[in-house]
Formats: C-alpha cells, structure tokens, sequence
C-alpha cells in the first residue's frame, strides 16, 4: 500500500488517529524562512552563479569567441599531443586583471594532470596546469594554476603566466645566438643553433616555447628527467643564458665576425664593441693584468654562456 492510499484508507474507516496526522506532517514541504522559493529552482529558471553552478569569469562562449574559434567539430591542428587531451592544445589569448583582452598573445596547454592535498577533513583532489603564453616576437612566459575544473585551473595558469614574461634574443629573428647546455636539477639540455631551413628538432614541449618566441630553426638534445616542469624552467633558463654579438664584442674589445655561407664564406662583420669597453680593454692591455678566465677559457674567446646569477 503506498503512502497516500494508507492515509486516505485511514480517513474513510474514520480513523483519523495520530500516525495518520504525522504521515500528513511528513507530506509538508518544508522552506526555509528568509528565501524566495522561486531562487531554489535555480536550474529550472536558467540562472548561473558564480562560484556555485557556473565558473568564476568568462563564460565557454565569451572565451571561445576572443579565441576566434567556433563551437563544432576540432580541425585535426587542433588538437593536443595526444588525441583530445589538453596537453599540447591552443588555449586563446590571456586575460589583464581588468579583463582585458591580450590578442597580441598566443597560449598552450604543456600540462595538465590531479593532484591531491591531505587536509584535516581528508583528502582534497584538485587540478593542476601549466601554461606557456608568448607573442611569437621574443616575449614568453609561464606559469601554474590549480583549480577544481580542468578550465578553471587552465584560466589560472594562462592569466598568471602574462605577469611573470621573458625576454630571449634571437639571432636573425630565427635561431640562438650559439649553442649551449643548462641544467636545472637532474635535467640538462643541449641547445645547437641552426641554420635557416632546419626546422624546429626537439622536446615537444621545447618545441611550443620556442614556436611562441618566434625561434624557427634550432636543435635540442635532454638528458635525465622530462618533468614538465623541470623541462620549462631548464628551456627558459638556457635561452636566458645566451651571450649575443654585441655583448661578447663588448666584452673582449673586438669586433665579432661570422663566416657565413650566403656570403661565399667570407668574413662578416656582425658586431663591434663600443668606445667604453675598447678603453677598459686597451687600460687591462697597457697594465698587463690577465684575466685567469681569459686564460684557461674553455670557450676559446667565443660566447659564453651566463651563469645563473647573472640572469635573476
């Protein structure tokens, strides 16, 4: 018997005792004093909030839209390293604080994957991403956002990574100035300059960094660990490292020349030093005090890479 037939059943036989008045009570719907029962129907009447069942700041459309994408099947470039994961995609341009646009920046998803946090009330599981932005001129950065949403944490990541932006030259507008080797904790990397043509040859996720700075052609060979992590910090600490033209003539007080094959392999001249650096060179000379570094150089008087001190 369901519980409406037993309540009328009880009424009829004109029993009217106390279980049936508390199975009446049970019936009630109860509201809370204070709240406009048309707001509890939220999902009924279409309305999103913030924070509660929408994420926090521009909507899948709004953000779609300033990407100049179109909601429908993903383009086969589209896609991410692997299939229609994240990892590898294109996330639109960044965000100000003031919800300004950037279009001038390009960003791409290098990593995203759960992390958890042991709390008092337990086990806390969160996302975790990592975005590299850049406007493929010289300028890149990145940075790591967590979220409880794959967006939300991937929003994060993209916004942050605009307010911590690096500088890297480049030799020509398309390759490093020399080759080179960094090392950020147990992950080294060999950087080889190429020439124009050669491609970009390297870590994939080398290869999004360098395509936002707007390095066409150059080589990289990493040993020890691929942590996404690691591997970003030890990109951007080696392309920080590299010594140019006008810094190596600077420092040794000569001009630089290059042997290039578009010249017939004739000598070129790609840099002189300034007046300033010539004089204190030239005072070094006259008082004949050598520099043990310029001595035992390894480097054979060519570029040096910097050390880690001198880049922060």
């Amino acid at each position: 018997m369901s519980h409406q037939t037993r309540i009328k059943s009880m009424r009829i036989c004109g029993l009217q005792s106390l279980e049936a008045e508390v199975l009446e009570e049970e019936q009630k719907k109860k509201v809370v004093k204070g709240v406009d029962p048309k707001l509890l129907k939220y999902d009924k009447a279409g309305l999103k909030w913030e924070g509660f069942n929408a994420p926090i700041g521009p909507d899948d459309e709004e953000w779609e839209k300033a990407a100049g994408r179109e909601r429908g099947r993903m383009k086969t470039f589209e896609r991410g390293w692997s299939g229609k994961t994240w990892p590898g995609r294109e996330l639109g341009p960044p965000l100000t604080a003031d919800g300004v646009v950037l279009k001038n920046f390009h960003s791409v998803v290098i990593e995203l994957r759960r992390v958890s946090n042991m709390t008092p009330g337990g086990r806390k599981k969160t996302l975790r991403s990592m975005v590299v932005v850049g406007n493929k001129n010289g300028v890149a950065g990145f940075g790591v956002g967590k979220g409880q949403t794959p967006l939300s944490a991937m929003r994060q990541a993209r916004n942050k990574a605009v307010n911590y932006l690096y500088f890297v030259e480049r030799c020509d507008g398309h390759t490093i100035y020399h080759d080179l080797e960094t090392r950020f904790k147990k992950t080294t990397i060999n950087f080889y300059r190429k020439p124009p043509g050669y491609g970009l040859r390297c870590h994939r996720a080398i290869k999004e960094i360098a395509v936002l700075l707007g390095i066409t052609d150059m080589r990289c060979k990493v040993r020890g660990p691929t942590t996404p992590l690691s591997l970003v910090r030890a990109a951007f600490q080696g392309l920080l490292s590299q010594e140019t033209h006008q810094e190596l003539a600077d420092r040794s007080g000569l001009n630089v020349v290059e042997f290039r094959e578009e010249c017939g392999m004739r000598p070129v001249i790609v840099a002189s030093p300034s007046v300033e650096s010539q004089r204190k060179v030239f005072k070094k000379r006259e008082k004949k005090e050598y520099d043990l570094n310029e001595v035992f150089d390894p480097y054979r008087g060519l570029h040096r890479p910097k050390k880690r001190q001198e880049l922060y």
